[in-house]
């Protein structure tokens, strides 16, 4: 069958499809044969007839079908019933998956107009919780104005899921347009944002699969809103799932591939933009390739034929029936549509020099007509001979200088595409799978072919030289990077007037060789970068940005943070409303980083906030740098409390990496073990291991023993079997990071592991050995830090556990009263390491016979524990003492009460405290029981 009677046979398939579903289900058979089809076509419209019943079976409980039967009524009756925290008020429309309410919610003192979906699918097992809860995960991901926002969701009383969602006064976008008689440039803008919004959830792993005009609203002042991202899935999830055959979908809006089995993807949501954008432009949907049917009416037709030609091939490709055909993103369809607007050429249409000058003519139109007419008057005018020759002779040069320069531009770019494809070469799918090229590989041939080519341009083989070690040093090669860098300096000054250029790039690389090598020892970091001041001022390039950026981490790790902030402040005050999306972001992500690493935390959720939003709003792709921003917002989340928002930044992080990374990468294996850490101090242990192992697998396979990269995993492996209670192995591997870190002179980090390791040897009754490595932790800290930081009160807070471990409680109070005292001006610490020094802080009071005071102090962690961390080891333990100091108060009772509470609690203890425990059990199972 050839692929035009394929793509006909599917759209008679589609058109009686849709048909159907119009009709009653009893009409369905009749209709079916009366119409034009082959046997084959009506079996196809079966199964798909089949599929849609079988998903709204499966997906609606009986008790709900006999509710539906009540039709309005039943609607009806739900006006005025609470939901959740909300009052439903008015019935909004019905779905094939929800019933959709206007409803009131009330928060404090505010009540708020709100979108209630009540679903039809019941919560009748596992795996419909598991579909609910990564629906309510889909919509909270979505951050953009253009996306309707997830507020609420969860169960009604009679077992219902329900979402709350905002609340959008509209109309759809076709009828806002036509009720305000939009131009073509209107309408295109309007796409613009609906594009623009699609292309933002795309980047964050979701497909939308239903977009029509009923879901992308137009509020009364023009704010574009795109909804019901209800049927969404995860773009990269490998399961049942996601195939298509039985998702709901609108016929006439859906890509062709999505009446067949397969998985979601971004392709399906462009197609259905080019039938949005067609419907918006024509007053009539499109098919695929950009067809019309035959029964459209005859001004859609006349409209389409009137249609500017970029505009058509914009819709040709954006509704091309082979996927690969089609735009690759909705932010590329959104760039087009844009670039129409400014009248600037297209990404799609063959570039050739009238094209581009009719572009030009149609931007600066005034001018081009002024041009003209000059023109017209020297040729009609009286102009001498001679000066018509020198005219001439002049427009003669300019025209083979101008050539001249486009034969050097295009035999630049064909050594550098031949360059590149020899590069390649050992990397064809006839290669043996295990003799393709690494990255490393790839960069070692390609140095060793630019410094053996004597044919080469120099300024061109500067050029790639330092391409070539700006991507060692992203693959963690700073030694060949060094080398490439060598070789560039060593001819550099022979490039003439290129040479103070190229020496710039080439000392701000080095300059980010040695802060990404080091974490003691910026001075040779600012002694490249201070001559370059003057120069770098006035730049507003990359370099100029990675510079700045290099010597802001340089001023951070010297200690001076009052230096590096306004460095930072710089930075972003000069790059954060630039045109090139990638410096502004890299500009806030700065300033996200820079707060995190002075553990100004409440402040880096803001600017967290910051970066991912303009991440979303302006289309920046996956990278290093966008792990690095959920890193980082994770890291500033869970200090705050945050703990779902923190769980979903690390694992968008990792995601990020699983996907961008085909090889073990360094930053990829942090991000896996901060979330493993993360785990860990949620007391989930196993889920913890399995991140942490895996994060060490990873880094074992790049890094030797040896080397500062691995350390921090050394450190949290030891942390893990500490929880396990396997104290030998835990020091086992905190020997091995604090060996690492003596070596390499990470001040911080090797206080932090000599810190750990004390408490872990005081866990294991070595006392003397626990106070010579918390002793030597708060002697290095200091040195570096001083006494008033908050990473010297981090040490603080481990030495306050060795103390209550050996019974020197006036020290312990002592100890965490100042690690409080210090955390306090900052905003606090991770809020849970606060909660761990006032749980001390406590133990410490009831210890020195102060009950009172300690069960103030526990009764206002308690609550706090269980919001932030349900599964954690210290909510036995806060309960734990609680019961304790309400024995020492003689209330008996309540004690007992409060002992039987932590006993509930157990389970989240993997290796309790044998004492503890045995003073509770005594209190839960004796009244009177005292402290």
């Amino acid at each position: 069958m050839t692929d035009e009677t394929l793509d006909t046979r599917n759209a008679r398939v589609r058109e009686a499809f849709e048909r159907l579903l119009e009709m009653p289900e009893a009409a369905h058979e009749p209709m079916l044969a009366a119409m034009d089809l082959d046997d084959e076509e009506r079996a196809m419209v079966r199964r798909l007839l089949a599929g849609h019943a079988r998903r709204r079976l499966f997906e609606v409980p009986a008790l709900d079908w006999v509710h539906q039967l009540d039709g309005d009524d039943y609607v009806e009756a739900m006006i005025g019933t609470r939901v959740g925290t909300c009052e439903l008020q008015r019935f909004l429309g019905r779905g094939g998956s929800a019933v959709v309410f206007l409803a009131r919610r009330r928060v404090g003192d505010t009540v708020q107009a709100v979108a209630l979906k009540l679903l039809n699918s019941g919560l009748l097992s596992p795996e419909a919780h598991r579909r609910f809860r990564r629906e309510q995960a889909i919509l909270s991901r979505l951050s953009h104005p253009n996306i309707a926002r997830l507020i609420d969701a969860g169960m009604s009383e009679r077992g219902s899921p329900y979402i709350v969602m905002e609340y959008v006064e509209g109309q759809d976008i076709v009828s806002f347009a036509c009720a305000r008689s939009f131009d073509t440039r209107a309408r295109i803008a309007l796409l613009v944002d609906v594009c623009r919004a699609v292309d933002a959830a795309h980047r964050a792993l979701v497909v939308h699969r239903d977009l029509k005009p009923s879901n992308v609203l137009v509020t009364a002042d023009g704010v574009v809103k795109v909804l019901d991202f209800g049927i969404a899935k995860l773009i990269d999830e490998d399961n049942p799932e996601t195939a298509t055959q039985h998702v709901a979908l609108t016929p006439a809006y859906a890509a062709p591939e999505q009446f067949q089995p397969g998985p979601a993807a971004t392709s399906m949501d462009v197609y259905s933009l080019g039938v949005l954008a067609s419907e918006l432009l024509l007053g009539g949907r499109m098919g695929p390739d950009a067809t019309l049917p035959a029964s459209e009416d005859a001004t859609t037709w006349q409209n389409w034929r009137r249609l500017d030609g970029e505009l058509t091939q914009i819709l040709r490709a954006t509704l091309a029936s082979e996927p690969s055909r089609r735009y690759s993103s909705a932010g590329h369809l959104a760039d087009d549509f844009r670039r129409w607007l400014d009248r600037e050429p297209l990404q799609i249409v063959p570039v050739t020099r009238w094209y581009r000058l009719r572009k030009f003519v149609a931007r600066h139109r005034t001018s081009a007509v002024a041009a003209a007419l000059v023109a017209l008057a020297f040729v009609g005018g009286t102009i001498g001979i001679a000066y018509q020759w020198r005219v001439a002779r002049q427009q003669a040069l300019l025209a083979r200088e101008q050539a001249a320069v486009a034969h050097a531009e295009a035999v630049r770019a064909g050594t550098i595409r031949d360059f590149l494809a020899s590069l390649f070469d050992a990397g064809n799918a006839e290669s043996p799978q295990d003799r393709k090229p690494t990255i490393e590989d790839v960069v070692a041939n390609a140095g060793q072919r630019l410094l053996s080519d004597d044919q080469l341009d120099a300024s061109l083989r500067a050029d790639l030289l330092l391409t070539l070690a700006d991507v060692a040093s992203s693959i963690g090669a700073y030694e060949r990077s060094d080398r490439l860098l060598d070789e560039v300096e060593r001819f550099a000054p022979a490039l003439g007037a290129a040479a103070a250029d190229v020496l710039v790039r080439l000392r701000v690389r080095r300059a980010g060789n040695l802060i990404d090598q080091t974490t003691t020892n910026a001075a040779p970091v600012l002694a490249l970068l201070e001559p370059l001041r003057a120069d770098l001022d006035a730049r507003t390039d990359e370099t100029g940005l990675k510079a700045l950026t290099y010597r802001a981490r340089a001023l951070q790790v010297a200690g001076r943070e009052a230096e590096a902030d306004a460095e930072v402040d710089r930075i972003v005050a000069r790059y954060r409303d630039a045109d090139d999306a990638k410096l502004a972001l890299t500009a806030l992500l700065l300033q996200l980083n820079v707060a995190v690493e002075a553990q100004r935390y409440p402040e880096a959720v803001g600017f967290a906030r910051t970066a991912i939003d303009y991440w979303s709003a302006h289309g920046q792709p996956l990278t290093v740098w966008t792990m690095t921003m959920w890193s980082n917002a994770a890291t500033a989340r869970e200090s705050v409390g945050d703990i779902d928002g923190a769980e979903e930044a690390y694992r968008n992080a990792i995601a990020v990496g699983d996907r961008i990374y085909a090889q073990p990468a360094r930053d990829h294996a942090m991000a896996i073990q901060a979330y493993g850490t993360f785990l860990l101090a949620q007391s989930r242990v196993d889920e913890a291991g399995t991140q942490i192992l895996r994060a060490l697998k990873l880094q074992q396979s790049m890094f030797r023993d040896d080397d500062p990269r691995i350390a921090q995993t050394f450190f949290a492996a030891s942390r893990l079997y500490e929880n396990r209670g396997d104290y030998a192995e835990s020091i086992r591997w905190m020997d091995k990071a604090v060996q690492v870190y003596r070596g390499d002179g990470f001040s911080t980090m090797l206080a932090r592991s000599l810190a750990m390791r004390g408490r872990t040897h005081a866990n294991a009754g070595h006392f003397d050995e626990a106070d010579r490595d918390e002793d030597e932790a708060l002697a290095i800290q200091k040195a570096h830090s001083g006494d008033a930081h908050p990473a010297y009160a981090w040490i603080l807070i481990v030495r306050a556990d060795v103390e209550l471990r050996e019974h020197r409680f006036a020290q312990a109070l002592a100890t965490t009263e100042k690690a409080l005292a210090i955390n306090a001006p900052v905003g606090g610490a991770l809020l849970q390491s606060t909660l761990d020094t006032r749980l001390n802080h406590a133990k410490a009071l009831l210890a020195l016979g102060r009950g009172t005071e300690a069960l103030a102090e526990l009764q206002e962690i308690e609550p706090t524990y269980a919001r932030i961390a349900p599964k954690a080891a210290q909510r036995f333990e806060t309960a734990a003492e609680k019961a304790l100091a309400l024995a020492s108060m003689s209330r008996a009772r309540e004690a007992r009460e409060a002992a039987d509470a932590a006993l509930a609690l157990l389970p989240l203890m993997q290796t309790p405290d044998p004492d503890l425990l045995r003073r509770v059990r005594a209190l839960a199972s004796a009244a009177g029981a005292v402290h």
